[in-house]
C-alpha cells in the first residue's frame, strides 16, 4: 500500500470501526453477564414474585368465568323448562 493510497485508508478506517464496535459490545455483553451472575438471586426472586402474580391472576379471572358462565347455565336450564 502506497503512502497516498486512499482506498487502503479508507478500509483500515472501516476495520478500524467495526473492531471499536465489536469490542464495545463485547465490554457490555461481558458487564451485563457478570452483574446477572452476580444478581441471581435478586432475578430468581422477580421471576418466581410474577409467576405467582399471573397465577393468582389467572384464578381471579377463571373464577370470574365459572361464575358467568354458572349464570347463564341456569337462565338457559329455566328457558328449557319454561319450554321458550
Amino acid at each position: 500500500m502506497s503512502q497516498g493510497d486512499p482506498v487502503g485508508e479508507v478500509g483500515l478506517a472501516l476495520a478500524g470501526h467495526k473492531l471499536t464496535a465489536a469490542g464495545g459490545g463485547l465490554a457490555v455483553s461481558s458487564g451485563a453477564v457478570g452483574w446477572l451472575a452476580d444478581n441471581h438471586l435478586l432475578l430468581s426472586s422477580v421471576g418466581i414474585l410474577v409467576g405467582i402474580a399471573v397465577g393468582l391472576y389467572g384464578l381471579v379471572l377463571q373464577r370470574r368465568r365459572d361464575r358467568r358462565e354458572h349464570a347463564e347455565h341456569i337462565a338457559r336450564m329455566s328457558r328449557i323448562v319454561s319450554g321458550e
